[in-house]
């Protein structure tokens, strides 16, 4: 599943009623699923902004084409990439061999991974390793069992999975699923408690608020709520996390102490700054680090600045034959939000 079916599912589970309102036809999802597509790059150029690493001006052309004075972008930027880029093919150089081996179906995975990581995993989700994989080996089955892709189940009955004619234990499973529930919100906006803005932000990287995090669907507040379950989804998710946690890709203030200490063992993702090359501080007129820097500065920090140059946005109120220019900071996150609402329809 694509990016941008995977946020529209996101606003979507937030915005649109589950009653009434409008129908959207395969051309208005494929023009959504466009717009979606460009959020990274402008949330990019919003938090570039932010960090004053990049001049707080957008023009909006005719044609709807968003320009910004992005010019350090190309070089500053792609320098930064390429060091990530190249540790990922050591990484999967390294790794290559591994997919040549013959992988038999094993009934646990006690011995294949650290102690250590079944422990923080455990911690993490109050169920064990092999506790998911069964939960998501139920829910396979059950769909091929139906010959469906998505699986349309109430709460209740995830509590009480089968595997093998066996049912599974009812605390890890029910533990499970509310680690894994994506439940609705009022307003996508709004962020629920334990959680930061950063998790919603669909420009960031490694976000809880995310289906891939949160792969089963809740789509009402009843008692007994219904949850769409896509299996391939589900797994795919479940390959995310497993690897994400693996390595130490997710952030310290994501995870719990046994995670953390796990984390500070095996984080190698990333990117040093001494991979790239630092220049030495130049400064403006009027004594402060110039925005050539700052954009380095903050890409070592790890800000998610994306290398979107001139992307087209259509649907913004604009005058023919002229140009709108205005200043910005977090404005782009507005936009596509009174955007997406329009097109969900949504009281």
């Amino acid at each position: 599943m694509s990016l941008t079916t995977r946020l529209l599912m996101e606003f979507g589970l937030c915005e649109c009623p589950l009653q009434g309102g409008l129908k959207p036809g395969r051309l208005d999802l494929t023009r959504l699923m466009a717009k979606a597509a460009s959020l990274p790059g402008y949330g990019g150029w919003s938090d570039a902004i932010r960090w004053d690493a990049i001049e707080p001006v957008l023009k909006i052309r005719p044609l709807g084409d968003i320009h910004a004075k992005a010019a350090d972008f190309e070089e500053i930027v792609a320098n930064f990439g390429r060091a990530g880029s190249d540790l990922r093919v050591a990484d999967a150089g390294e790794n290559y061999p591994r997919n040549l081996e013959d992988i038999g179906v094993r009934e646990s995975l006690e011995t294949e991974f650290d102690t250590a990581f079944l422990a923080a995993w455990s911690e993490e989700f109050g169920a064990s390793f092999d506790d998911m994989r069964r939960f998501i080996d139920a829910l396979e089955d059950m769909g091929i069992q139906a010959n469906q892709q998505v699986l349309r189940l109430p709460k209740s009955e995830l509590a009480s999975l089968t595997l093998g004619g066996k049912t599974l234990p009812p605390e890890p499973t029910s533990a499970i699923v509310e680690a894994l529930l994506f439940k609705p919100r009022s307003r996508w906006r709004e962020t629920p408690g334990g959680y930061d803005d950063k998790d919603r932000q669909p420009w960031r990287f490694r976000r809880r608020l995310s289906v891939l995090r949160k792969p089963l669907i809740q789509i009402d507040e009843s008692a007994d709520p219904i949850i769409l379950v896509a299996p391939g989804l589900l797994r795919s998710g479940f390959g995310y996390m497993a690897g994400g946690f693996l390595r130490g890709d997710f952030p310290v203030w994501q995870l719990k102490p046994l995670m953390r200490s796990w984390r500070g063992r095996r984080a190698t993702g990333a990117v040093s700054t001494s991979t790239v090359k630092s220049p030495r501080v130049s400064e403006t007129a009027d004594g402060r680090p110039s925005r050539r820097w700052r954009l380095r500065s903050c890409l070592a920090r790890g800000s998610t600045v994306t290398t979107a140059m001139s992307t087209s946005l259509r649907g913004v109120p604009k005058a023919a034959g002229c140009s709108l220019s205005f200043h910005a900071s977090r404005s782009w996150e507005a936009i596509w939000y009174l955007n997406i609402r329009s097109q969900c329809n949504s009281p």
